[in-house]
């Protein structure tokens, strides 16, 4: 049996026990903050399916329109001009 006498040694058990570290992180954090990472890896899993269907449209467009057309038509952006990676 180990003797907590003080904070540090309260986090040493906690660092070198899995099962203790897990039942503390429960305790502490909220359901809502314990859902962070699987939320974050849809919402990771959506960003990268919209870059890999926008990458397809700038193909097609530097297709259909050439690579100057597609400057024109996706370059312009509100104040100026925005170089666009084609």
């Amino acid at each position: 049996m180990t003797t907590i006498n003080t904070i540090e040694d309260f986090l040493r058990v906690v660092r070198e026990n899995e099962e203790l570290r897990s039942a503390v992180r429960r305790e502490l954090m909220t359901e809502e903050v314990l859902a962070l990472p699987g939320q974050f890896a849809v919402m990771l899993k959506t960003q990268n399916s919209m870059l890999e269907r926008l990458d397809s449209v700038m193909a097609f467009s530097r297709e259909w329109l050439g690579v100057e057309g597609v400057r024109r038509l996706y370059g312009f952006w509100g104040r100026g001009w925005v170089i666009i990676g084609i």
